[in-house]
Parts: structure tokens; C-alpha cells; sequence
């Protein structure tokens, strides 16, 4: 005879799930902050701090979009101004637009799931 998980183990258990699953987007955002820090404040297109803005949801569904492309143009006015040579025309563009399509495409059933591991990687 199987016995029903009581409401308490129930929220445990998800409290736990949110804990594990916000550790490591905390610890990306904050390379993403130190990135910009690093970055020389008159080529910055945005402040450090608003890497943060991905923690409100729906909004950053958007604003994944907005902060890749500010970021990659920071680090493309950073190398211009340190004479850094660089082969593409936004350094990290690519890398961080796939993350953001595969952000998106993990709300996909069944697909998701699949999706969301390599998000996560």
C-alpha cells in the first residue's frame, strides 16, 4: 500500500527543486555582472547590475535577448578600445543568443526537457 506524500515533505521537496535550480543561475548571472564590471565604464552599454533583471520572470524572456546583445557589444568596444584583435563582429553574440533560443525552446513539451539539460550545460 502506497502512502500519500503529506503537504509539508510535498513543499520541502519543491522548496528544494527552486534552491537547486536558482544556484546556478545566480552564479551565471553573477560572471555575467563581473564581465561588465571588468569592462571599462565608457564602453559599457549597460550597468553590471541590470544582469539581475533576468530574475523577473516573463520580463526575461525579452530582456535575455536585449542584455546578449549589450554585453557582446561592451566586449566589442572593450577590444576596439585595448586593441584586441577578434574574429567575429560581436564576440559572444552567438554563444549567448543559443542560450537564449534554448531558454525559449524548453517550455516545449516533451522536447523541453532535453532542451533545458543543454541550456543548463
Amino acid at each position: 500500500m502506497e502512502t500519500p506524500i503529506s503537504e509539508s515533505t510535498a513543499l520541502i521537496v519543491g522548496l528544494l527543486f527552486i534552491v537547486i535550480a536558482l544556484v546556478p543561475l545566480i552564479l551565471f548571472l553573477l560572471n555575467l555582472q563581473k564581465t561588465m564590471q571588468c569592462i571599462s565604464e565608457e564602453n559599457r552599454k549597460m550597468p553590471p547590475g541590470n544582469v539581475w533583471l533576468m530574475l523577473i520572470p516573463i520580463f526575461n524572456l525579452v530582456w535575455q535577448f536585449i542584455m546578449v546583445n549589450k554585453i557582446a557589444e561592451s566586449i566589442t568596444e572593450e577590444c576596439i578600445k585595448l586593441n584586441i584583435s577578434v574574429t567575429e563582429n560581436k564576440p559572444t553574440y552567438n554563444t549567448g543568443l543559443t542560450w537564449n533560443i534554448c531558454n525559449l525552446m524548453s517550455f516545449i513539451p516533451i522536447l523541453g526537457g532535453l532542451v533545458a539539460l543543454i541550456t543548463f550545460i
